[in-house]
């Protein structure tokens, strides 16, 4: 085949390391509870949050970009991968 060709297997096999990235990390992203730190707790805290807030768009992130390669995987193999094969003698 000309050009580029890739294996389905491995299409699959990233996607589903992305979603289960995504569902790791969501499964941590909570905040902790407020730490005992005196006047600086609401400080810490409020860092905390954030932190986790970006902890939930990572998980966002990795997630669509699972479903992106799993419907790009699909295309690939049913479209792209399919019109190749047909050209084959």
């Amino acid at each position: 085949m000309l050009g580029y060709e890739v294996d389905e297997t491995d299409l699959h096999g990233l996607a589903r390391k992305l979603t289960a990235g995504a569902t790791d990390i969501e499964d941590t992203a909570d905040a902790p509870p407020a730490p005992q730190a005196g006047p600086l707790t609401g400080l810490i805290a409020g860092h905390l949050g954030n932190v986790a807030g970006g902890m939930a768009s990572v998980s966002e992130f990795a997630s669509a970009a699972g479903q992106n390669v799993t419907r790009s995987a699909s295309t690939y193999t049913n479209v792209d991968k399919g019109n190749a094969d047909a050209f084959k003698p």
